[in-house]
């Protein structure tokens, strides 16, 4: 989705959430090998990053999922994710060129939020925009 267009669609009073995966996530989640079982599922992760991933870069992963049918056989479902990281500065920048302001909160395991964010510590950064003129006397 297109920030601008996200800007034009949001109310007067309203907010726009949304999050993305911090530096962190990317140079850990992005660059491990997991797999975990349970209640008939199987899942194996398969990060395709570096724990030296940089800022702006492309991370991936492939995902495979093995669900145990009823026959005693196994399905097999797999996906793909490629992402790109976006630095704080320029989500910011992006925002304010279609005129939301925004605060950052950072996310740590459990989907425990933290006022402030750091890209290096937070799994995710939170943010929070609303049109730019909604604080002001007589704003939208």
């Amino acid at each position: 989705m297109r920030i601008s267009c996200a800007a034009r669609l949001l109310a007067p009073s309203g907010i726009f959430a949304f999050d993305v995966n911090s530096l962190r996530t990317y140079r850990t989640t992005f660059s491990l090998d997991t797999v975990r079982e349970g209640d008939g599922v199987l899942l194996a992760w398969k990060g395709e990053s570096e724990p030296t991933f940089a800022r702006g870069e492309m991370g991936a992963a492939t995902v495979e999922i093995f669900v145990s049918r009823q026959d005693g056989l196994w399905e097999r479902r797999s996906m793909r994710h490629v992402q790109r990281h976006h630095p704080p500065d320029t989500i910011r920048v992006t925002l304010a060129s279609a005129g939301l302001e925004c605060m950052v909160a950072g996310q740590h395991a459990g989907a425990r939020l933290e006022d402030g964010f750091d890209d290096e510590r937070h799994i995710k950064l939170v943010y929070f925009a609303r049109h730019a003129t909604a604080c002001r006397p007589g704003g939208r």
